[in-house]
């Protein structure tokens, strides 16, 4: 098991690539598939190219990167979870997951956004 946020993401990132390989061909005959894959893989390098301190000069641009990475995440595990509701149950697990992220990235882009208060 990874550790810390980073690490979160990644072991996040696999569980949806996972559920998605179960499904035969999903990748690539179902572009709600592919959308839901591609969404989950963008949050963590994303991510990790602001901790690790790569590009200081686009950190709130790579983090709304991050965000709205993680909304369309839930939005196509949603989709997913409707399309195949043989998953429902997996995609439920990763929904809480996946919301929980993208709150915690959320909170972030707020932080950084406001206005230093003395």
């Amino acid at each position: 098991m990874r550790s810390g946020f980073k690490g979160r993401l990644m072991e996040y990132s696999l569980a949806v690539h996972r559920m998605v390989d179960k499904l035969p061909g999903a990748e690539e005959n179902d572009p709600a598939a592919q959308m839901l894959v591609i969404s989950s893989m963008m949050i963590g390098p994303k991510y990790a190219g602001i901790v690790e301190g790569l590009d200081r000069g686009h950190i709130i641009g790579r983090l709304e990167l991050c965000c709205g990475n993680a909304h369309e995440t839930v939005y196509w595990l949603e989709h997913f979870r409707d399309q195949h509701p043989e998953f429902a149950g997996e995609c439920e697990r990763l929904l809480v997951e996946g919301r929980d992220i993208a709150a915690i990235l959320d909170e972030g882009m707020h932080s950084i956004s406001r206005p230093n208060q003395a």
